[in-house]
């Protein structure tokens, strides 16, 4: 596994002189890009272990990729457009992602599984990710950890929150909050979330590097 140190892919720059790519130059991409799973940040497996000792009944997962995407995805990356496009759904089912998170499994939803099931169908295949900001997502973040889990009320006090969302923010972009491509998803994607209404899924792209973090929680009976 790759020590993100060595990777480098800047996408902050937006050339808005370029057409848009069509279905062909889509179809694909994400295939076409590479994908690379790196060690996982030691700020971020610490929020991971502290969520799993302290929830009764929580749970969490985290990873962390190089992205060096095809110009077709990046069009659509710079211009704050993913979810736009099928990429959430593609990336949860690229092989290296399924092996960096198998716990996971697969993703519920297809055009077959969303025209039988009206969750799915609102659910579209950009699994709920809706675009927020580095500041707003960690915002949520804190909140979800100063509510605690289900079953035990009260959550980790003020200063461990603080401590632990800045640790993420640090390993996920270096703290640059404005420069972290921020997306959030309350669904349940897959069968690894409970279902309940304590589902989060969190993915951010660090514009300067290309290393994307996914966090997921979920909590229930």
């Amino acid at each position: 596994m790759t020590e993100p140190a060595r990777l480098l892919r800047d996408y902050r720059r937006t050339d808005w002189d370029e057409s848009m790519p069509g279905d062909d130059a889509l179809a694909g991409a994400l295939t076409r890009s590479r994908i690379e799973p790196v060690a996982l940040d030691g700020r971020i497996a610490r929020l991971v272990e502290e969520i799993d000792a302290d929830w009764p009944n929580g749970r969490a997962l985290a990873a962390q990729f190089f992205l060096d995407l095809d110009p077709a995805l990046v069009f659509f990356l710079t211009r704050n457009r993913l979810h736009d496009l099928w990429f959430f759904t593609e990336f949860f089912r690229r092989p290296v992602v399924r092996q960096a998170l198998p716990e996971v499994g697969d993703v519920r939803w297809s055009e077959d599984a969303a025209a039988a099931n009206p969750h799915l169908a609102r659910m579209g295949p950009h699994l709920g990710f809706e675009l927020t900001d580095g500041w707003r997502s960690l915002g949520g973040l804190a909140s979800r950890l100063s509510h605690g889990g289900v079953y035990r009320g009260g959550g980790f006090p003020d200063p461990q929150v603080i401590q632990l969302v800045d640790g993420l923010a640090e390993g996920a972009f270096g703290g640059r909050r404005s420069e972290a491509l921020s997306y959030h998803s309350w669904a349940a994607w897959s069968d690894w979330f409970d279902g309940e209404s304590e589902d989060s899924s969190w993915f951010w792209l660090d514009r300067r590097t290309g290393l994307a973090t996914v966090l997921l929680i979920t909590d229930g009976p």
